[in-house]
């Protein structure tokens, strides 16, 4: 090629290349000035303001969520609640009256509760068959004790663990879950608030009042959902990565060969990360993910399990057993004031001593867990 041909061809490249990329970053013609693109490359969470102090773990960014269940557990859970009578097992009706009563059933409740109307005498038991104005009128403190004891009594799960929700996202859930207006006025007026929270117990109620499976099954799924929160890491180009690095990388299973090369590159990004990649293995295959159904001989994955094979890249069943549990730990850990770093185990206890719950801490008010052996209870 002669000098001139070669010339030719440089700056034909040149021009080749400049059209394409005007091609490419040209704003679309129908798009108004002003309007920025449909796709940007800038994390929203990127914006937040910097905290005037940075804990140790870094800053992190919370969201909360709800999760719904799979649509065949949210079938096992409508099954299993769809009684709605309250059984009395081998009582009459003074032993009824009682056991109401004990746990807290207005005496006019219970009065009505008895009535030729709601009552139905069996040869095995009492079966009271209540209306909504019933229901209403029991306390909803009281109605947690005696759906409780109903449960324990005929060795059924529907009455023991209520749907529950933070009072304030209670409202809201039912407004935007798309139930009619009845079926949103008859769920709120059989909750009741327990705390901080608001729990109903009355699926069997309602369901039976509904006209189709559609409607039974749609209701099923916006009670049963879970609440959990969506965590991320932010980290700015003056953020001490040093001081990160250290806090994620201090416990088993987690590399700070792997964690340092990530967050400087958000660092460079300017933006943030999913907490997700900073946990162990074990916990990252599992998170915001349902278990399967038990199989015949497996461990049943409840919160002890969950804490103890926090670490473990392959799971240690014997963790399922609530004796070793308590030995093991026993053995290996010691009591703290409160959890401060990352891995640390967090109980809940009962006032005898006894651990009915237990977590795993990762920073600030986050933990990591799961609710019960249920496989309808996501990690």
């Amino acid at each position: 090629m002669s000098l001139a041909g070669l010339t030719l061809f440089s700056v034909s490249l040149v021009i080749a290349s400049s059209a394409l990329t005007w091609l490419l970053l040209r704003p679309d013609p129908g798009t108004k000035a002003g309007t920025p693109p449909l796709v940007s490359s800038v994390d929203p969470l990127a914006d937040l303001p910097k905290p005037a102090t940075v804990p140790e773990w870094g800053e992190l960014v919370e969201r909360n969520i709800q999760l719904e269940r799979p649509d065949e557990y949210t079938g096992f859970e409508l099954e299993a609640r769809l009684v709605a009578d309250w059984k009395f097992p081998g009582a009459d009706r003074e032993q009824a009256r009682a056991l109401m009563e004990s746990c807290g059933v207005p005496a006019a409740a219970s009065e009505r509760a008895l009535s030729p109307a709601m009552v139905t005498e069996k040869p095995d038991g009492l079966v009271v068959h209540p209306d909504e104005a019933l229901i209403v009128s029991v306390p909803g403190a009281a109605r947690a004790k005696l759906y409780a004891e109903l449960g324990r009594r005929n060795g059924i799960p529907q009455p023991v663990i209520p749907f529950s929700f933070s009072t304030k996202d209670f409202l809201a859930t039912l407004e935007s879950s798309g139930l009619p207006p009845a079926t949103q006025t008859m769920i709120r007026n059989l909750s009741y608030v327990q705390g901080d929270r608001t729990s109903f117990s009355d699926l069997g109620f309602v369901l039976q009042r509904l006209a189709t499976d559609e409607e039974r099954m749609n209701v099923a799924r916006v009670l049963s959902r879970i609440s959990a929160v969506l965590v991320r890491l932010r980290v700015r180009p003056d953020s001490d990565i040093d001081k990160i690095v250290a806090y994620w990388s201090s416990v088993p299973g987690v590399r700070s060969k792997d964690v340092r090369p990530l967050l400087e590159s958000v660092r460079r990004a300017d933006g943030t990360i999913s907490l997700t990649y900073l946990l162990p293995s074990f916990a990252r295959e599992r998170l915001y993910t349902f278990p399967l159904t038990t199989k015949a001989g497996g461990a049943d994955s409840d919160c002890h399990w969950t804490t103890m094979n926090f670490f473990n890249e392959t799971p240690d069943d014997r963790f399922s057993n609530v004796d070793f549990t308590s030995r093991y730990i026993t053995e290996n850990y010691y009591p703290i004031a409160r959890p401060g770093k990352y891995g640390d185990l967090v109980f809940v206890l009962d006032k005898n001593g006894g651990a009915n719950h237990s977590a795993v801490f990762l920073a600030g008010d986050i933990v990591f867990t799961k609710n019960g052996q249920s496989f309808g209870q996501p990690w």
